[in-house]
């Protein structure tokens, strides 16, 4: 039997020029498109003409219950009714006090929604909802998150109201509350009749200031409503694994309570630039126009092909989906999927074949080649791990600095995939030894608890260490890695298609064009470094690295900086699709040197991504400062709620800075330092008890100070509590988790009354709680002693500027 390498192993180029071909075809997929100027066609969505709305909104923060929040009310108010379309507000109690978040957790507010209804033909049909929130977190401006949406919405209601063709209502909502807990959807849902007569419901929600748009989750059963999206989106940006994904992440956006109910919906958001996420960089001259423009190019065709719809799209089930390089939707039921995999199973028997009949293949370099994806994988996965352990991704100041320079994080974690990739590769052909390798994978792994224990890498080491140990030893030849690494994407592409349906796709697509061009080149008996079998596994190359770029790209977009290891399930991919080319470079002795080179640059961009600080930079970073106020122990403090003081916030707490718990600011301890006494009204706590028969009603009134935002109120009880009743509704939910609801209640009201908030409870006859009521306002105490200038590259978040008091209630009944 003879082996007969491919011959491109003298034109290394051609893996690269391939590569770069695919990775300028992402790039160009995921431009976001040119704003249409304001002298856009009547019909046409226009960021210049949205952008309008954005700088009204935007133009300063505007959390629930404040001032802003009023003039950028009255600003949707007098824009829909500019229009014609008749608005209102609702002002209400939202209240989420859902088991499935958080046990005894309960989170309320006052707030006031707007509600425009552009009324359809056929009053009586079910509506569509266009949703959007306007209020924004205290630090920031919001232009993106979510003056955006509230922007497009106003321009797509601008051009619907012109439209003769609608056959039902379409209702805009722009919820009040969202920041704090999804309030305003909560009571819009509870309350409003509109509510009652709703069939779909498109929500627009942002994360960033740039970006693509991505429909990013929808409800379940939703076949026929992604057959819509599909037919009239014209450059669609979704898939199924991440709408899949979505459903069992914690992250919530009003559409959350909606799907809750059952109802249809579907979600947009873009993402990029993510410093500006709630920090006060995200203003209006900020935001990307190309991002909003983006939006209202996939939403409006889709709420017009609504609006117009005889019938609103039924349930049907749910499809596997994805969009071809930002330009159009393939999506198919799962029998389709099958099809697929039988398909790709054929094509790589066929290959399997063919190299057998021409004796390139031997059965055990096939057993071998089979394991060179899951090691790629595993590999990939430790590299990138540890990596990511060492940038320190888990808190949120260390997340920031790393999306500020996303770029190099981007390019630091490709290239170090690369060089795993290739490392792998060069090893398999050179059938190095076992042992010294994985030694060398297993203190990889140990070494992700240098920064803390972590069991994850070190699993992941010992998982790797024994896939080298099955794998190396004996050389491993280019056909046996190319049929290997074909048969091991159709066995994942049959588990995926058999319990992730939705998943299945990442390894059909590839596999079916790597083993296609497999095929043609086998089949023809084309040498693949000849001018034709380079050209067609070259063209098979580039599509499958633009494609497999996108995925990437979005996913990083999403979760990189917090797990960067996700790249990892996209470089088995790549190598598939690259094929022999890539094979042949990586056994050369110059291919294992770029591969170290890569290994070396990727390292050094990561590097300098986690820098702090730049020499000769002005560095963007999360800085927090806060009041601190202890009424009943007279203390005063400033505070900061980060991981570490930057040198601003060191230099305005003191000389001796130290930590505290403090459970109702923050999850872990925060800063604090001492202040100068000042003058400030903290809340009030009142209890009453009637006794009940065998039982006692106990009621607490707690009131906020003078321009008290938000409270939050601990009630730790020495006795079960049962029945618990906010402001005189009843929280049902909490009997879900009746044992820990019951015996610590934690409850956050936003924009709370000025006569306070009421909490009923049915206890024993004689017990006793201990209250704990936290104020929260904006803005320091006029009385405190001016901070030293804040520098300007470092952007405020969470309680920057806020002052907190606290007060304790023994209260015994």
């Amino acid at each position: 039997m003879t082996e007969n390498p491919p011959a491109a192993a003298h034109r290394p180029w051609i893996v690269l020029l391939t590569v770069a071909v695919g990775v300028v075809a992402t790039w160009l997929a995921s431009a976001t498109p040119r704003p249409a100027g304001a002298d856009a066609p009547p019909s046409a969505f226009s960021a210049a003409r949205a952008m309008v709305d954005v700088r009204a909104v935007a133009a300063s923060p505007h959390p629930t219950g404040s001032a802003e929040i009023a003039r950028a009310r009255d600003h949707i108010l007098s824009r829909l009714r500019a229009m014609g379309i008749p608005a209102e507000t609702q002002s209400a109690e939202g209240i989420q006090a859902s088991a499935k978040h958080k046990p005894g957790f309960v989170v309320a507010g006052s707030v006031t929604n707007v509600v425009g209804v552009l009324p359809g033909a056929d009053r009586a049909a079910p509506a569509v909802l266009v949703m959007s929130h306007y209020d924004s977190l205290p630090n920031t401006p919001g232009a993106g998150d979510d003056a955006a949406g509230v922007a497009a919405s106003l321009e797509i209601a601008r051009i619907l109201e012109a439209d003769p063709d609608r056959k039902r209502d379409v209702i805009f909502l722009f919820t009040d509350g969202e920041e704090p807990g999804l309030l305003g959807v909560q009571a819009f849902l509870a309350g409003h009749p509109a509510a009652r007569r709703l069939g779909v419901v498109i929500n627009m929600e942002v994360r960033g200031d740039a970006g693509r748009t991505a429909m990013f989750e929808t409800s379940r059963d939703s076949g026929a409503l992604v057959r819509l999206f599909q037919a009239r989106s014209p450059r669609p940006n979704a898939n199924s694994l991440m709408a899949a994904l979505y459903r069992v992440m914690p992250n919530d956006t009003d559409l959350t309570t909606v799907l809750e109910q059952g109802m249809a919906g579907l979600n947009f958001a873009f993402a990029g630039d993510q410093l500006a996420y709630h920090t006060s960089l995200s203003t209006p001259d900020h935001l990307d126009p190309g991002s909003l423009q983006d939006m209202g190019d996939q939403v409006l065709p889709v709420v017009q092909a609504l609006a117009r719809a005889d019938a609103l799209p039924a349930k049907a089930p749910d499809l596997t989906y994805s969009d071809l390089m930002g330009r159009l939707l393939v999506a198919y039921p799962g029998w389709v999927g099958w099809l697929l995999t039988a398909a790709a199973a054929g094509l790589t028997c066929v290959a399997v074949f063919l190299m057998r009949r021409d004796r390139r293949l031997a059965w055990g370099d096939l057993a071998r080649g089979f394991g060179a994806p899951a090691l790629i994988l595993l590999a990939t996965a430790l590299g990138l791990h540890l990596c990511g352990r060492f940038l320190g991704g888990e808190s949120p100041e260390r997340v920031y600095v790393l999306v500020a320079r996303y770029p190099l994080l981007l390019a630091g974690a490709a290239a170090v995939a690369a060089a795993i990739v290739a490392g792998v590769l060069g090893l398999m052909a050179a059938g190095a030894r076992r042992w010294p390798l994985a030694v060398a994978v297993v203190l990889a792994g140990a070494a992700c608890s240098l920064v803390g224990f972590d069991v994850a890498g070190a699993v992941v080491g010992l998982a790797t260490a024994g896939l080298a140990v099955a794998c190396l030893g004996r050389p491993t030849s280019a056909a046996g890695l190319w049929a290997g690494g074909l048969v091991f994407a159709l066995v994942v592409g049959v588990v995926l298609q058999a319990l992730v349906p939705a998943a299945a796709f990442l390894a059909h697509w590839p596999l079916l064009l790597a083993a296609g061009a497999a095929v043609i080149v086998l089949a023809f008996r084309l040498e693949p470094a000849s001018p034709r079998g380079a050209a067609v596994l070259a063209a098979a190359g580039v599509a499958g690295i633009a494609q497999i770029g996108c995925w990437a790209g979005g996913f990083f977009l999403f979760m990189g900086p917090v797990v960067p290891e996700i790249l990892a399930l996209f470089a088995p991919l790549a190598a598939l699709v690259l094929g022999p080319a890539l094979y042949a470079a990586c056994a050369r002795q110059a291919g294992r040197r770029g591969a170290l080179g890569l290994l070396v640059l990727g390292a050094g961009l990561l590097a300098l991504t986690g820098l702090q600080d730049w020499p000769g930079a002005s560095p963007r970073r999360l800085t927090q400062l806060f009041y601190m106020v202890d009424a009943d122990a007279r203390a005063y403090r400033r505070a900061s709620a980060t991981r570490s003081l930057d040198p601003w916030s060191r230099s305005a707490l003191g000389e001796h800075p130290f930590k505290a718990k403090m459970p109702l600011v923050a999850s872990g301890q925060i800063w604090l330092g001492p202040s100068a006494p000042v003058a400030v009204s903290g809340p009030e706590i009142v209890g009453a008890a009637t006794p009940a028969g065998q039982a006692s009603k106990v009621v607490l009134r707690v009131r906020p100070g003078p321009g008290g935002g938000q409270l939050k109120i601990l009630i730790q009880p020495t006795k079960a509590l049962r029945n618990l009743v906010l402001n005189g509704r009843p929280l049902n939910t909490l009997s879900e988790v009746a044992e820990y609801s019951l015996n610590r209640v934690a409850v956050v009201y936003s924009a709370p009354p000025a006569d306070g908030v009421t909490i009923g409870f049915d206890a024993p006859p004689h017990g006793e709680v201990q209250v704990t009521a936290l104020d929260f306002r904006d803005g320091p105490p006029a009385a405190d002693k001016p901070l030293p200038p804040r520098p300007a590259s470092f952007l405020t978040w969470g309680l920057s500027d806020a002052t907190v008091v606290q007060r304790v209630l023994n209260y015994a009944w």
